[in-house]
């Protein structure tokens, strides 16, 4: 079976997004290996209710693959998402970790890639 380029891009972002259930699981280790910070009890509740629905988000891109009607809006609600998340990364106070770096330029080309898909296919 052959896979088209959109159906490459949903799956690959998906799997990507669907990765904050690592969070989710373990949001204190996750969190201070990979941003350097230290979680309040109430920051751990927000850290896994984010990355549950960041989880949730992938599930829905990669489900999009089978329900075309779908593709506009995952893209849609993932690019706002990702646009917002890897801004946040990039302006915030902290600095900047290689692996802050992977996590904000790799959601900025996935807003590219999805905004250039919406656009050409007149979705949107």
């Amino acid at each position: 079976m052959s896979l088209s380029y959109v159906e490459i891009l949903l799956l690959v972002s998906g799997l990507a997004t669907c990765s904050a259930l690592l969070q989710f699981l373990a949001p204190a280790k996750f969190t201070a290996t990979l941003f350097d910070l230290e979680l309040s009890p109430a920051a751990m509740m927000m850290s896994r209710h984010w990355s549950l629905l960041c989880f949730l988000l992938g599930a829905f891109l990669i489900c999009a693959i089978y329900i075309p009607a779908w593709v506009a809006p995952a893209m849609l609600i993932a690019g706002i998402e990702k646009l917002f998340f890897a801004s946040f990364l990039i302006f915030s106070a902290q600095p900047m970790s290689p692996a802050r770096w992977g996590f904000a330029l790799s959601d900025y080309l996935f807003v590219v890639l999805f905004a250039h898909y919406l656009l050409t296919h007149s979705i949107i």
